[in-house]
C-alpha cells in the first residue's frame, strides 16, 4: 500500500473553518475539475462566495486510488462549509458531470466502456463509519434508499485502498441522484469523524 496520506480522510483541515462546518470529499473526472475552477480560477472563487464554503481540489497529477473498473483518473475536491451548502456546491459539481465540456481531453471521462455510465455517476469519499450508516444491517437502508430514489448506491469495499476510507458511487437519474445525496449528507452530519468540529 502506497503512502496516501494527502489524500485520506482528514481529521482536520487548515481551511479557516467555523464550528459546525462539515467536510465534503467528492472524486470527479479532471475535465470536471477544470470547470471547476473555471479561467483564471473565476469559478471557484464564485462558488466559494455564492455559498460560503472553501473549495480545494488535487493537483493536475494526483488522483484518488480505486480498483472500480469504472473508474478512470479522478481528481479530489474538498469542500467545507455549512451542512446545507455543501449539497448546493453537489448538485453544481453533478451538473458539470452530466454536462461536461467538449475537448480533446473529454476522452478521459469516457474511457470506461458505456460513455454514459460515468456521466450519471456522483461519486463521493465517506468514512467506514458513514457508509456502514448507509449501507444499514444488512444492507437495508441501502436497498430502501435505491428503490426509493431510483439509483444505484454502492460502496467500495472497507479500506480497500485508503484505510478508513469508502467511496460512494450514486448512479441514476439527476434529482434521484440529488435525493439520495441529500441523505448522505444527513448521515454524514452524525459522523463525529466527518466534522471539521469534533462532537
Amino acid at each position: 500500500r502506497e503512502d496516501l496520506e494527502h489524500i485520506a480522510y482528514p481529521k482536520r483541515i487548515n481551511f479557516g473553518t467555523k464550528a459546525g462546518h462539515y467536510l465534503l470529499k467528492l472524486l470527479v473526472p479532471p475535465t470536471v475539475a477544470g470547470s471547476i475552477i473555471g479561467r483564471a480560477g473565476a469559478q471557484i472563487k464564485e462558488l466559494q462566495t455564492t455559498y460560503d464554503v472553501v473549495i480545494k481540489l488535487s493537483q493536475n497529477t494526483q488522483f484518488y486510488p480505486e480498483s472500480n473498473k469504472f473508474t478512470s483518473s479522478e481528481r479530489i475536491v474538498l469542500v467545507t462549509g455549512p451542512p446545507d451548502q455543501l449539497c448546493k456546491v453537489a448538485e453544481f459539481i453533478q451538473n458539470l458531470v452530466r454536462n461536461p465540456p467538449t475537448s480533446r481531453d473529454s476522452d478521459s471521462l469516457l474511457s470506461m466502456g458505456d460513455p454514459n455510465r460515468r456521466l450519471q455517476m456522483m461519486k463521493m469519499v465517506v468514512t467506514n463509519t458513514t457508509a456502514g450508516m448507509i449501507i444499514g444491517k444488512g444492507g437495508a437502508t441501502v436497498k430502501g434508499l435505491n428503490e426509493t430514489y431510483d439509483v444505484r448506491i454502492q460502496a467500495s469495499q472497507k479500506d480497500d485502498l485508503v484505510m478508513g476510507e469508502r467511496v460512494i458511487t450514486v448512479l441514476g437519474p439527476e434529482k434521484g441522484v440529488n435525493n439520495a445525496m441529500e441523505y448522505i449528507k444527513k448521515e454524514k452530519s452524525t459522523d463525529c469523524d466527518s466534522a471539521l468540529i469534533h462532537c
